[in-house]
């Protein structure tokens, strides 16, 4: 008998990316090991990431293979196209036509690059893969999507490997993403997403997604042997932080993309509620909003003044450090979408940081009821700003109190084994 299963992951985030679409196979490759699974990561060699983290390199464990290939992808034109530096989809992309050359070249990417713009990596990582698992056998396939060209991929081995156990991990949904309805999509290129979808889904042996309600979405669309295994946080990146220094005496963050699915009204209502009912705890206060944001946000910032401050990403250290110093984390969820099943990642790192929690979302969504029942802060609706305020007032006036959750459930190596778990059913 082995000593060690082996993995090949296919994934198309892997660092130098930053954020967090790297962050869960990341951590998972890093606890695999020492629980009798033995990762090979396949990667692209050149990707156009949208944000970078080269420290991310230093947490790849030494002893991990990593196969990398390069991948042709179409960004570059697209940004010489709509004028812009970020082409991430999950950036508000779809949401900027301002111009008839972006409304365009938006039609054109949203129709024809099926399932997305990595489609063109797939055929040259199918016959790159072929060719090298029928030289180094493996026991176990895993996808990581998005982007779904991954599980694309995954799809296509299963059909040359049918005995090879393909386990597809969806960290978002497919048709059911935030901004899947703003694509726009003729009625051939949505019937190819629902072909390619269910094809994934009643192919895989098994499925692995990050909140209940996607679970529960994907059983119903055909999904078989279908597991919930949330995102976490790894409490080794909470050691060794440099402090980060507050320029007031209270601080509320959020550290992570605001795109204008997230701009809620009710977060923004009660800054001005709080400026005109107690403007002396309001200059006490700076609101500082980390990382890429929508213009509407931008303009929703302005309004308040010099209470809040806006500052690109920053390292993974560096967020986590300033999660630490903020008294209040808020977490803001999409408006649109299969709102009910999302979780932000940065849920569980707010967690880890161990400050009160201000979310702003559909109150009937997973991540509203992990905060709820764990008492770990206050949830508000998108529009409703019901109880913000005095929430604000209270915790500001015990900024070092700690919740009492126990996070061994949220952290990553706790959901490494969760992950074994599965695996080792399917190579039993």
């Amino acid at each position: 008998m082995k000593s060690k299963h082996k993995a090949l992951l296919v994934t198309y985030y892997w660092p130098p990316c930053g954020g967090v679409s790297v962050m869960r196979w990341l951590k998972f490759c890093k606890y695999l090991p020492e629980m009798g699974i033995e990762p090979i990561v396949y990667a692209p060699a050149n990707a156009d990431y949208p944000t970078r983290d080269d420290v991310l390199t230093k947490q790849i464990p030494s002893s991990l293979q990593v196969l990398m290939r390069p991948i042709r992808e179409p960004n570059s034109v697209f940004k010489k196209l709509t004028f812009r530096k970020d082409t991430n989809y999950g950036s508000d992309v779809f949401s900027d036509k301002s111009s008839w050359m972006k409304r365009q070249a938006l039609k054109i990417r949203a129709n024809y690059f099926i399932p997305d713009s990595r489609m063109f990596w797939i055929k040259p990582s199918v016959k790159y893969l072929r060719e090298y698992l029928e030289e180094n056998p493996v026991d176990i396939l895993i996808t990581n999507g998005t982007p779904h060209s991954c599980h694309v991929i995954g799809f296509e081995l299963k059909q040359l490997f049918p005995d090879l156990p393909w386990l597809a991990d969806f960290r978002d949904p497919w048709m059911e993403i935030d901004f899947f309805e703003e694509l726009n999509l003729s009625a051939r290129a949505r019937a190819s997403h629902e072909q390619l979808e269910k094809a994934v889904l009643t192919t895989a042996d098994a499925i692995t997604t990050v909140s209940p309600s996607w679970a529960d979405l994907f059983a119903a669309k055909g999904g078989k042997n279908i597991h919930t295994i949330t995102n976490g946080y790894d409490i080794d990146d909470f050691h060794y932080l440099k402090p980060y220094e507050k320029q007031k005496p209270y601080l509320i963050s959020h550290v992570g993309t605001l795109n204008a699915s997230r701009n809620a009204e009710s977060f923004w209502a009660v800054l001005h509620q709080l400026q005109r009912e107690q403007p002396q705890l309001a200059e006490q206060l700076e609101v500082l909003l980390v990382g890429p944001i929508d213009q509407s946000i931008q303009a929703a910032a302005e309004q308040l003044g010099g209470m809040v401050r806006l500052t690109s990403s920053v390292p993974h250290k560096a967020a986590i450090s300033i999660m630490k110093a903020s008294d209040i984390l808020w977490l803001a969820n999409n408006s649109t979408g299969a709102t009910k099943g999302r979780i932000p990642a940065k849920l569980f790192e707010y967690i880890g940081a161990e400050k009160p929690i201000l979310y702003t979302g559909s109150l009937d969504n997973d991540a509203a009821h992990i905060i709820q029942t764990h008492q770990l802060g206050h949830c508000m609706d998108f529009h409703a700003a019901e109880g913000g305020m005095e929430f604000i007032q209270k915790t500001l006036a015990q900024p070092n109190e700690k919740s009492t959750i126990d996070p061994t459930p949220f952290q990553r190596k706790t959901l490494t084994q969760q992950l074994v778990n599965v695996l080792h059913q399917l190579v039993k």
